[in-house]
């Protein structure tokens, strides 16, 4: 199975778009990657510069925080219910995408932050 590839022109400084991580979690688990956030969309939950530990093999679930493909951009957003579809919104944005509209990646499993 091959990973998919970041995008190919760097987004934007405000962006909510992830860096692909060189390593996964040590080889361990092929199901489970990293990702090093960029943007502030996420605030206070995520916040720029934090390690994504994903997993593909969870269930996706209003509430959790997913990674996605959205066109050529990776992104992460919580997945919420609205008229009972869910969707993707940011958490401190008012920015929704519709689930259909994503290549779900994985499920952010743990966030690593450096102080």
């Amino acid at each position: 199975m091959t990973s998919p590839q970041p995008p190919s022109s760097p987004p934007p400084a405000e962006s909510w778009v992830l860096r692909r991580a060189v390593t996964a979690m040590a080889g361990e688990n092929p199901e489970t990657f990293e990702v090093v956030a960029s943007g502030i969309s996420m605030e206070p939950t995520i916040r720029h510069g934090d390690t994504l530990f994903v997993s593909k093999e969870i269930e996706l679930v209003a509430g959790r925080v997913v990674v996605a493909i959205h066109g050529e951009l990776w992104i992460v957003k919580r997945l919420t219910m609205r008229d009972g579809k869910l969707v993707l919104r940011s958490d401190n944005v008012d920015e929704e995408v519709p689930l259909e509209d994503v290549t779900v990646q994985g499920v952010v499993v743990q966030i690593q932050r450096t102080i």
